[in-house]
């Protein structure tokens, strides 16, 4: 045979094999998973995905993979208060996905990958890889920075108290400890894993505890206000501050600002309560003990500073007149110029430094566990 024969029925395998390959390898998108998926979530066949077969395919530790992060992405778009989604179809959502996102309508190709790169990235399925981290943990897709917020306290005291709050038990169960209740649960799904928090390979704790709280909040409620998807009783916000007293069983008490941004109080008894307060937070922060803050809905109007969401509070520096904070989101910020009130404050994987005169007119308060009595 001819050299130049061989060489090119040589390349025309090379091509076939290389677009067999291709073909295998390249991930399906959002309409071919649920495509396929489909049939298997909609368990009473009646076309429409309801809202209890969606959280139970959610809790279904069998869905993995892209089929989760395609499940995640509906559920996230069916408990959006800002969607009104039409009864989910096949068609709807093949019909949704294929068309240019609008306001208003959820963006499930975006949520899908959204969720797949989660998956691809958090890949570790231990328990605890080391020590727990502030630094590794990233709020996710639910409102439930409260919660987070209120261990990340917990880390910051005592990484050792947060890792003996989790136990394997022997049927694959976790059995999880707060103050002096625990809940068993199930370990995360892929499906829970995508619309909880990420962890950045540092093991699967922070989702099993959102879990495992999730479940304890669920099941405190009347019957009748439980929700069917556990996660969704955190999804939507809360007191960092309750929950801090939960998970702990300490009692907590709470310091609140609204003096400072009250027309009503005049300028000594406004410097009077902040004096109090740093005397306040220099015995807290001597006693070790776990602290939480949060902004309201219009408490803020600093570049950076999240509304209504909850942050620990990780050091007090009577020096500086300096509080350390956590933002739950984890993320990095660099002020577009000098930093202060005015252009925020540097922030990396979550935390940053302002000063108490700034904090207390962004922020609406603060809570800490109650000192514990010496005996």
């Amino acid at each position: 045979m001819p050299l130049a024969l061989r060489f090119r029925r040589l390349t025309l395998a090379l091509s076939l094999l290389s677009g067999s390959l291709f073909a295998e390898t390249t991930p399906p998108d959002f309409i071919s998973v649920v495509t396929e998926q489909f049939p298997q979530w909609d368990t009473n066949h009646d076309g429409t995905l309801s809202a209890a077969e969606i959280d139970a395919a959610i809790i279904n530790s069998t869905i993995q993979g892209r089929n989760a992060a395609a499940l995640a992405a509906i559920k996230r778009a069916e408990r959006d208060p800002k969607l009104q989604l039409p009864p989910i179809t096949l068609d709807y959502l093949k019909k949704t996905a294929s068309t240019p996102a609008v306001t208003g309508q959820p963006n499930f190709p975006r949520m899908f990958k959204q969720g797949c790169d989660w998956l691809t990235a958090d890949t570790v399925r231990d328990l605890f890889v080391g020590t727990p981290k502030l630094e590794t943990i990233r709020q996710g897709k639910m409102g439930n920075c409260f919660s987070l917020a209120a261990v990340a306290a917990v880390v910051h005291r005592n990484p050792e108290d947060v890792t003996a709050m989790f136990t394997p038990e022997k049927d694959g169960h976790y059995r999880v400890k707060f103050g002096n209740r625990s809940v068993l649960v199930n370990g995360p799904t892929d499906a829970e894993i995508v619309l909880g928090s990420f962890n950045n390979n540092a093991g699967l704790w922070v989702n099993l505890y959102e879990k495992a709280l999730a479940t304890a909040i669920n099941d405190a409620k009347p019957t009748e206000k439980q929700a069917s998807l556990p996660l969704d009783a955190i999804a939507k916000g809360g007191s960092a501050g309750t929950v801090l007293a939960f998970i702990t069983g300490h009692n907590v008490e709470r310091f609140s600002f609204a003096y400072a941004k009250d027309k009503n109080v005049n300028e000594a008894t406004r410097n009077q309560r902040t004096d109090e307060l740093r005397h306040f937070l220099t015995a807290v922060v001597n006693d070790h003990r776990a602290m939480t803050c949060g902004t309201s809905t219009n408490s803020s109007t600093t570049p950076g500073i999240t509304l209504n969401h909850a942050y620990t509070i990780l050091n007090y520096d009577a020096k500086t007149d300096m509080v350390e904070l956590w933002n739950p989101h984890g993320d990095n910020f660099i002020p577009k110029g000098e930093a202060g009130a005015t252009n925020g404050y540097p922030r990396k994987n979550g935390i940053f430094k302002m000063p108490v005169n700034d904090w207390i007119m962004q922020f609406s308060g603060m809570a800490c566990e109650v000192a514990v009595k010496k005996s």
